[in-house]
């Protein structure tokens, strides 16, 4: 596929979401050069790796599915068997690559792309943050589950 070690950060942890963005908003951060991380998914995710005691550049962020909704950002990603194939071909490449000490998939449906590549890299499935937006108690809860789950991959106490 072409990647190389230096074209990915290395990071403590992997997470994975299930789809980037519309095709507007992709278009949008190419503009800029970056993504814009104030959308709810992002700061529900960054409560989850502030109650885990993690920083976000300790963390490498993937998509476990790499597409572009039509016209809004949400909701399943409509694929394909080859398509799921791909993409979940491209993640263990990420995953070579990167050689995360943990995966943290977000959601059922990068938590079963995760089960699917059989990578031997520990996991711990998450809800996926969008999913936390209404219950506020949710995301607290979920960044213990992830730090409890680091520190046991690191041999350290609770």
């Amino acid at each position: 596929m072409g990647l190389s070690r230096s074209s990915f950060p290395t990071g403590q942890s992997c997470s994975s979401d299930t789809n980037f963005d519309k095709v507007q908003g992709h278009l949008n951060s190419v503009t800029r050069g970056i993504e814009i991380i104030n959308e709810p998914t992002w700061r529900k995710l960054r409560e989850y790796i502030a109650f885990a005691e993690v920083t976000p550049e300790q963390c490498f962020f993937t998509n476990a599915l790499m597409g572009l909704q039509p016209q809004v950002a949400r909701g399943q990603l409509r694929t394909s068997k080859v398509f799921r194939q791909e993409c979940q071909a491209f993640l263990n490449e990420q995953i070579a690559i990167v050689e995360p000490r943990a995966l943290v998939p977000l959601g059922p449906v990068a938590s079963e792309d995760v089960l699917q590549i059989g990578t031997l890299v520990p996991s711990l499935p998450l809800l996926h943050p969008y999913a936390t937006i209404r219950h506020a108690d949710l995301a607290p809860s979920e960044g213990r589950r992830l730090r409890q789950f680091l520190r046991n991959l690191s041999g350290v106490g609770a």
